[in-house]
């Protein structure tokens, strides 16, 4: 079976069981304080969280500062 079709049957069975999912995304690269801040608020909001992580090209085509550091 796929990760996929577990992950799909994973959100099925909770959403089944009235679990309140929460969803969070961002570019997680470099993991700081601020991203462990949002999880543990997000978490707070539900009862499972699911974090997606942005394409690179997404934060590219977001990035319109330029305040990349590396």
């Amino acid at each position: 079976m796929s990760s996929q079709l577990k992950s799909y049957k994973k959100l099925e069975e909770w959403k089944k069981s009235k679990k309140t999912i929460v969803f969070t995304n961002g570019c997680f690269d470099l993991i700081h304080k601020g991203h462990i801040e949002v999880f543990k608020k997000s978490k707070m909001l539900g009862d499972k969280l699911i974090v997606l992580v942005n394409s690179d090209n997404s934060i590219t085509l977001s990035n319109t500062t330029g305040d990349d550091i590396i």
